[in-house]
């Protein structure tokens, strides 16, 4: 990679931790499509972890590990 197009150290951790991230909550999300209805009240909550999936996605999408 050449310097010009390194991404910052702070950014690399960043986006580190979104990849680690989304994987992680991957299985949140199959869990909560497994266990079937919620109650109205519930649906916040599944949509919070629903973003916060998509949004680990987008931000760790370009996530390489060092070599």
């Amino acid at each position: 990679m050449s310097s010009a197009t390194a991404a910052p150290p702070l950014l690399g951790a960043v986006r580190g931790v979104a990849f680690r991230l989304a994987v992680a909550m991957a299985p949140a999300n199959l869990l909560v499509v497994a266990v079937g209805p919620l109650a109205p009240a519930d649906l916040p909550l599944v949509a919070a972890l629903v973003v916060g999936n998509v949004t680990a996605l987008v931000v760790g999408h370009d996530y390489a590990a060092e070599e």
